[in-house]
C-alpha cells in the first residue's frame, strides 16, 4: 500500500499538462512540401499532415527570391507562399491560405517576409489570422522593417510564445499597409506543436498502473 501512495504522488507531481517541443514549418524552402502546385500544397514530415488551399482556389504561389538581409531560423530560399502573385494581398478582395492539420496542434509561432512599415512610418502592414473558420482575430502580427526597396530589409517578422490551438488556420491581411503598392505579405513560415495532454489523464494513468501493479504484487504474495 506504500508503495501504491508513492505511485500516487509521483503521477501528482507528474500530472502537468507536457507539450512536445515545436516543429517549423518552413515555407522558403521547397523540401517542406510533398506537393506543390497552384492548386495547393501537402506535407507530412516530422509528424504532421498538412495541406494548404487559397482564397481565390488553385492560385497558390510559392514567392519570390528574399531581399535584403537573411531571415532567421528560415531557409530563406523564397520569400514563402502567395496567393495570385508573390503575397497574400488585401486589395478588392481578400485572399486567404489556410492551412489545415490531420489533428489538433498548437499554433506557436509565426514567420513572415515582404510586411512592412511604410517609408514615412504612418502605416504598419499586418497579418490577420483566423482558427477552424471562426472569426478573424488581430493578434498584433505587424512588421518590425521600415520599407526601403530592399536595400537591407527583407520584411522579416517572427512572432513566438503564440498558443492557438486548433486544425485549420487561415491567414489574411489587415487594410493597413506600407503605401507601396497594396496591404500584402508571404507567408514565411509557421511553428507548432503537439497539443498537451490533459493534467488528469496523465493523474489517471498513472493511478490506475500503480494501483494494477499493487495488486499484481498482493496476488503473488498470497500465492
Amino acid at each position: 500500500m506504500n508503495f501504491l501512495k508513492s505511485s500516487l504522488v509521483a503521477a501528482a507531481i507528474c500530472a502537468a499538462p507536457v507539450t512536445a517541443s515545436a516543429t517549423i514549418l518552413d515555407f522558403t524552402t521547397l523540401s517542406t512540401f510533398d506537393s506543390i502546385s497552384s492548386s495547393g500544397a501537402s506535407g507530412s514530415g516530422l509528424g504532421y499532415t498538412f495541406t494548404l488551399t487559397t482564397n481565390p482556389a488553385d492560385q497558390l504561389t510559392f514567392a519570390e527570391s528574399v531581399t535584403g538581409p537573411t531571415c532567421a531560423m528560415l531557409a530563406c530560399e523564397f520569400d514563402g507562399l502567395g496567393v495570385t502573385d508573390d503575397e497574400i494581398t488585401t486589395n478588392g478582395i481578400t485572399q486567404s491560405i489556410t492551412i489545415t492539420f490531420d489533428r489538433e496542434v498548437v499554433l506557436t509561432g509565426l514567420f513572415f517576409l515582404d510586411l512592412f512599415i511604410s517609408p514615412d512610418q504612418s502605416s504598419i502592414e499586418e497579418a490577420e489570422l483566423s482558427i477552424d473558420g471562426g472569426a478573424t482575430i488581430n493578434p498584433g502580427l505587424v512588421a518590425l522593417e521600415v520599407f526601403d526597396n530592399g536595400a537591407t530589409t527583407s520584411g522579416f517578422a517572427y512572432y513566438s510564445g503564440l498558443s492557438y490551438s486548433g486544425t485549420s488556420f487561415t491567414f489574411t491581411s489587415s487594410n493597413t499597409n506600407d503605401n507601396i503598392g497594396f496591404a500584402d505579405y508571404a507567408l514565411a513560415g509557421i511553428q507548432v506543436a503537439a497539443v498537451p495532454l490533459p493534467a488528469g489523464m496523465l493523474l489517471l494513468g498513472g493511478a490506475l498502473g500503480a494501483l494494477g501493479f499493487a495488486r499484481r504484487r498482493k496476488a503473488v504474495a498470497t500465492a
